[in-house]
């Protein structure tokens, strides 16, 4: 979204602050609220110290001071696929000791490494309706 350039995502960032004023020229061009009609769900800012405290709440966060560590995440489809694994051989359960813990998340580190871009090994088929 941010084309790669941390500048453009501190300014998507800041555009929180538009976006609950009503200023909607920012958002994405699929967003909800660039719809004819939209009405908001939350009360809009117009209280100036509101407005300037949620500026000053978006410019402290670790996102925007180091954002171009950030402005190449897409999405975190990989780490919740990993986490899924995890949980095949170490359930949220059962306590492990140190050993058996240490143990079970090395293989689900080599089960993952193994099978993390292999091909698709079945295809889904969606008719409209």
């Amino acid at each position: 979204n941010c084309t790669g350039s941390a500048d453009d995502l501190r300014a998507m960032i800041m555009n929180i602050s538009l976006h609950y004023q009503g200023d909607h020229r920012g958002c994405h061009n699929e967003s909800r609220c660039r719809l004819p009609g939209y009405v908001p769900k939350r009360k809009l800012l117009s209280d100036p110290a509101a407005i300037t405290a949620l500026e000053g709440a978006l410019t402290r966060t670790s996102i925007y001071h180091h954002a171009a560590h950030y402005c190449r995440c897409r999405d975190t489809y990989w780490i919740e696929s990993f986490n899924h694994q995890l949980l095949t051989y170490l359930s949220k359960r059962v306590h492990f000791g140190k050993d058996t813990f240490v143990m079970r998340m090395n293989l689900a580190v080599l089960d993952w490494n193994e099978n993390v871009q292999r091909a698709a090994t079945s295809h889904r088929v969606y008719l409209n309706a």
